[in-house]
């Protein structure tokens, strides 16, 4: 019995983003999300790069004591 790869093909949109959450994964360190944040990139948007909810990257620039993104609490 062989095991069938459930994985997506690399080069596709599906494949890109299951090779970024699997090669950083999540929770990220605070460099990149100081690196990230450095570099503009709002919540939303490194919530979409790393395919997690943008409540998430919230919680985690909170938890590295970085202050809330405008328009957040």
């Amino acid at each position: 019995m062989q095991l069938q790869d459930r994985r997506a093909p690399p080069g596709t949109p599906q494949g890109h983003k299951q090779a970024a959450h699997i090669s950083f994964g999540w929770p990220i360190s605070r460099p990149s999300l100081d690196a990230l944040i450095d570099l503009g990139m709002s919540d939303a948007l490194i919530a979409h790069y790393y395919d997690v909810k943008r409540e998430e990257v919230s919680a985690l620039r909170r938890r590295y004591g970085y202050a809330a993104q405008p328009g957040e609490r």
